[in-house]
C-alpha cells in the first residue's frame, strides 16, 4: 500500500506493466424484515480508512432509514450517541435504490479496531434491504 490508500498493481494495459490504484473497499450488510429500531450485528472495522459514500437496495419499492454508528473497542458498544452520519443519514424513499456521496457532516474516518453497526430508524413496504459503506483504504 502506498500513500493516500493506493495499491501498485500489475497492469497488462500500462506500459509499465504497473500502476498506482486507489484501494476500495467496501462494508455490506443484508438486513431481513426491517423495522425501525432494529440493529445490525457489528461490524470489526480490520484497517484504517475513509468512507467515500453509501448505497442501499432492496427487494420492492419503499422507504428505509438508515444511521450508521462507530465506537472503538474501549467503548463498545456503539449506541445512538456514537452516530456518524449527523444529518445526511442513508435515505431511501419509495425506490428501490439510493446512493450517494454527499456526507456532509459525516464522520468519514474509520480506524483500525473501530466498530461499526447499521440502526434502522424507520422502514416501510421492504421486506430486505442491503447498507454499504463504500470505504477508500488510507
Amino acid at each position: 500500500v502506498g500513500t493516500d490508500g493506493y495499491l501498485l498493481s500489475a497492469r497488462s494495459g500500462d506500459s509499465s506493466g504497473i500502476a498506482w490504484e486507489q484501494a476500495l473497499m467496501e462494508f455490506e450488510f443484508d438486513v431481513v424484515s426491517p423495522s425501525g429500531g432494529l440493529s445490525t450485528p457489528p461490524l470489526r472495522v480490520p484497517f484504517d480508512c475513509a468512507i467515500i459514500g453509501w448505497t442501499v437496495l432492496c427487494d420492492a419499492s419503499g422507504s428505509i432509514v438508515f444511521d450508521v454508528w462507530k465506537d472503538t473497542y474501549a467503548n463498545y458498544p456503539p449506541t445512538v450517541a456514537d452516530t456518524i452520519t449527523a444529518s445526511a443519514k442513508p435515505t431511501l424513499s419509495a425506490a428501490r435504490t439510493a446512493t450517494s456521496t454527499t456526507l456532509t457532516g459525516w464522520t468519514t474516518a474509520l480506524s483500525e479496531g473501530d466498530w461499526v453497526v447499521f440502526k434502522v430508524d424507520s422502514a416501510s413496504s421492504i421486506t430486505e434491504v442491503v447498507i454499504a459503506l463504500h470505504l477508500r483504504r488510507a
